[in-house]
């Protein structure tokens, strides 16, 4: 019978088979993790959203020429990420434990009809969601080397 017989070292190839069919995926949810928590961090000193809206400036703030939502750094300094796999799919959590959180990422109106406006800090924006498949496409291509 002719034809082409490759012998070797197999192991490589196998290696890199199976991260591909069994990935371990702490290295990107990680990677994006604190990718997250830069950006937003970068939203509390520009005092913007994820789209980049500029907050309304807190009384606090405009009365003190301080920073909206800065004043302890208590909120700022408790944004927390959790990567992990739920049926299958792969997630990136971004959030905060501090009771007022939703208060200032959402708004909440008072029964006077006035309230405290929405000041997004958490959310993914264009920018993110290339940079977090830049990272997942970097780690695949690190499989298969």
């Amino acid at each position: 019978m002719s034809g082409v017989r490759l012998t070797g070292d197999w192991g490589r190839f196998e290696k890199a088979l199976n991260s591909i069919a069994n990935p371990d995926f702490k290295k990107p949810l990680k990677e994006t993790g604190v990718y997250m928590l830069g950006a937003v961090e970068e939203r509390f000193a520009e005092e913007t959203g994820p789209d980049g809206t500029k907050w309304i400036p807190s009384q606090r703030a405009l009365k003190e020429d301080g920073q909206t939502l800065t004043d302890t750094r208590h909120l700022r300094n408790n944004i927390q990420t959790e990567g992990f796999i739920l049926d299958g799919d792969v997630a990136v959590e971004i959030g905060t434990n501090i009771e007022y959180g939703p208060t200032h990422q959402f708004g909440e109106e008072t029964g006077s009809g006035g309230g405290i406006p929405a000041r997004p800090f958490m959310g993914f924006s264009p920018d993110d969601e290339a940079e977090i498949e830049e990272i997942f496409m970097n780690w695949l291509g690190g499989l298969i080397k």
